[in-house]
């Protein structure tokens, strides 16, 4: 994630695994973000390898500069 912005972003990301032959997740994992302008963070999320197929899920729920934001990215595996 980046900080390009004028002041700091702070939140949580969140990190899915949900088989595709399941309603609930198997896997829910969270990590507290702190970004200052212009700085370049990478946030890492561990998950066992398994031969289901699934869909991993990344969730950012940001206060950037005093607006909250929120970002999805879905990624099958």
């Amino acid at each position: 994630m980046f900080g390009p912005y004028s002041g700091l972003t702070t939140g949580t990301i969140s990190f899915t695994a949900t088989p595709y032959d399941q309603a609930a997740p198997i896997n829910t994992q969270q990590q507290d973000v702190a970004i200052t302008p212009y700085e370049d963070k990478k946030y890492e999320f561990e998950l066992t390898p398994t031969s289901e197929a699934m869909l991993i899920t990344i969730t950012a729920r940001l206060d950037v500069d005093g607006e909250e934001i929120r970002i999805i990215k879905k990624q099958p595996i």
